[in-house]
């Protein structure tokens, strides 16, 4: 019994080892390959590549010695026939195949379109000269035709070196613009006619040979986008011109309303004057609203004609400003404290009520009412100021005078209300640590207290109140790093020079005169801590309008 029971695992492992040996000759045998080219030719596949490298040999000894023609020919199509046959059967992955059959459809592609791009060279010819002779819609034709054949060739032959997506391109563009030629110049002749009628005041011709000219514009921009003659910025042009023409009358009346208001203004009747401004404000109004394209819309001028009306309204009231601004600065000459201090009031009164009632007028400077509200704040210190002033003047000219020191401390005080210098031991201590902006806000104060014009001494003024320094002792007539101690002294306490000037050397460096646009300032004469050689020189230096120094000063000129 146990005997058998072993007999029958024995049986058992036998059968299962034995069925997995059948199953492994049942399974698929590993692929062996020689190399990737291989190829199973048991459907003629060999024999195809062999006939089709044949017919390609047979064609190019025939082409050679025969010349290109159609039994020649079709013999690279038969090669090209069976070399496709050959891909499509062999399972080769090498490309040698599929190139050599692009090789032979890019000969055959070349070969079949060659004549139709000589035809299409042909075509292009008798095109030109079409269009030379002016034969405009010949011309348009044969460049259509030259583009239908261009596009075949590249549709159909698209491996042929006769492929051009450019010329297919160019050909339709010069069909399209001869099309488009006759239309260009009927437009130009219709402009032509246009600005002929309007030379001749034929209003009306104008105006319907510019709309001619509008719409056949307006036909070559939509119909041929693409050519050189759409043109936009000439359809605004026209459409101006248009609507410049149908504003003319509008214009002619505005023209003569501004006519009859200088008339009245020449007559002094600013009433009438103001309301005759007023209508042809109105009617560049309307023509603006109207006719917004029109070479007489303007914006601006509609602002001018109404700043011309308010001026109008103004001019009697401006014209008693500057009657009382005028008996003001007789005033301050006369040193009339009382009249001064009575008209300054009334004058502050109505230049401030002028610009409440006309803002927009340019007849009253800008800073007229600072200046009267600074004159009256001055008061009662404007004549001993001026009297101050024009004591220590010396003149330069017919009809003007200079300072004959540096501008002082207490000086700069009673004008400007504050001191910035930083050397205050005393009050006649040159104004130090000024920039060129505050020496000129000092003079326009100042021109305003004196009723006069007050500036900085110009480089030649300078120059000329210097004069020669060949015998000079410029220890005596001049504070430098030699004798000063590094520290300003008061004005006028060296010698003056041959001309009754006070430290124009040394001291402090003086600001002279610049153009109102320049970016920097220039400052002559030397100071404390300049060196007496280079004070002899007359060097200057350059500097930012803005910069300030404790060397920085000035002196002024007065002009009447």
């Amino acid at each position: 019994m146990k005997f058998l029971k072993i007999l029958s695992a024995f049986i058992l492992a036998a059968l299962v080892i034995g069925g997995f040996y059948f199953m492994t000759l049942l399974s698929p045998k590993p692929v062996t390959e020689d190399s990737e080219d291989m190829f199973y030719s048991s459907d003629g596949g060999a024999k195809l590549l062999v006939e089709s490298e044949k017919l390609e040999r047979e064609f190019e000894q025939k082409a050679v010695s025969r010349g290109l023609n159609e039994d020649v020919v079709n013999l690279l199509r038969k090669a090209i026939s069976l070399q496709e046959v050959y891909i499509d059967r062999s399972s080769s992955r090498d490309r040698a195949p599929a190139e050599r059959l692009m090789k032979l459809r890019t000969r055959l592609q070349n070969i079949e379109a060659k004549p139709i791009s000589e035809t299409i060279s042909q075509i292009e010819r008798n095109a030109k000269a079409a269009d030379e002779a002016n034969r405009v819609d010949e011309a348009s034709k044969l460049y259509a035709q030259a583009y239908v054949m261009q596009n075949r060739i590249n549709l159909e032959y698209s491996l042929s070196k006769f492929k051009s997506v450019e010329k297919a391109m160019y050909y339709d563009s010069r069909s399209k613009l001869m099309k488009a030629r006759p239309l260009y110049q009927e437009s130009v002749k219709a402009e032509k006619s246009a600005r002929a009628a309007m030379a001749a005041k034929k209003w009306e011709e104008a105006r319907r040979e510019f709309e001619r000219a509008i719409s056949l514009v307006s036909r070559l921009n939509s119909e041929f986008p693409d050519t050189a003659y759409t043109d936009f910025s000439r359809l605004q042009t026209l459409d101006s011109e248009l609507e410049s023409l149908k504003s003319t009358p509008m214009y002619m009346k505005l023209e003569a309303v501004l006519k009859r208001a200088e008339e009245q203004k020449a007559k002094k009747n600013y009433p009438a004057a103001a309301e005759l401004y007023g209508d042809a404000a109105e009617i560049q109004r309307s023509i603006n609203k109207v006719y917004p394209r029109s070479l007489h819309a303007s914006e601006d001028n509609l602002k001018l004609l109404e700043r011309q009306k308010n001026d109008a309204f103004s001019w009697d009231y401006i014209k008693e400003i500057n009657s009382l601004e005028k008996k003001l600065y007789d005033a301050i000459n006369k040193k009339d404290l009382p009249l001064m201090m009575e008209i300054s009031s009334n004058l502050l009164y109505k230049a401030e009520q002028f610009k409440k009632d006309f803002p927009r007028s340019d007849l009253l400077p800008e800073d007229t009412i600072l200046k009267l509200r600074y004159i009256k704040f001055m008061g009662r210190d404007i004549p001993q100021i001026t009297q101050l002033v024009q004591e220590n003047l010396i003149g330069i000219s017919a009809n003007k005078k200079m300072l004959k020191t540096e501008v002082w401390q207490d000086l700069y005080k009673a004008v400007m209300k504050e001191n910035p210098s930083r050397n205050t031991s005393e009050g006649k201590n040159p104004v130090d640590s000024v920039s060129y902006d505050d020496a000129e806000r000092f003079c326009t104060r100042l021109s305003w207290l004196m009723a006069a014009k007050v500036s900085l001494p110009t480089e030649a003024e300078f120059k000329d109140a210097v004069g020669s320094l060949r015998y000079v002792d410029i220890n005596a007539v001049s504070w430098n790093n030699f004798n000063s101690d590094g520290m300003t002294h008061p004005v006028a306490t060296k010698k003056p020079n041959d001309k009754g000037f006070y430290d124009l050397l040394g001291n402090v460096e003086e600001f002279v005169k610049r153009a109102p646009d320049a970016p920097d300032a220039t400052l002559m004469g030397g100071s404390i801590t300049s060196t007496p050689d280079s004070i002899v020189g007359m060097a200057k230096s350059t500097i930012d309008r803005k910069g300030r120094k404790r060397t920085f000063g000035f002196r002024i000129t007065v002009e009447k």
